[in-house]
């Protein structure tokens, strides 16, 4: 009796991961990739902070807030290295 339960709980995952798999919801992108995305969404995401400011003093304070926090989010982050956090933060500050 365990092994028809064993044997029916195989066949249904096998079948389950054909179904999915041809989905392509097993989407993985390579660390390089996903570092691209993360520094690309960091710089757009200061150009939309900037555009909205008026002055130059004030454009100035929004982008210290920011690479601050931008900072303080790399630090966390498992894709990027010391080095690439700090090479990231110096194409910040030139936008």
């Amino acid at each position: 009796m365990e092994t028809i339960v064993i044997l029916a709980v195989i066949l249904i995952s096998i079948v389950l991961f054909f179904i999915f798999k041809d989905k392509g919801s097993f989407s993985v992108r390579s660390k390089t990739v996903k570092k691209e995305e993360i520094s690309q969404n960091y710089i757009n995401e200061l150009k939309d902070i900037l555009s909205s400011c008026d002055t130059k003093e004030e454009k100035i304070a929004q982008k210290k807030i920011f690479i601050q926090k931008t900072n303080s989010e790399l630090s966390r982050n498992i894709f990027f290295s010391e080095e690439e956090s700090k090479d990231l933060l110096k194409k910040l500050s030139v936008v």
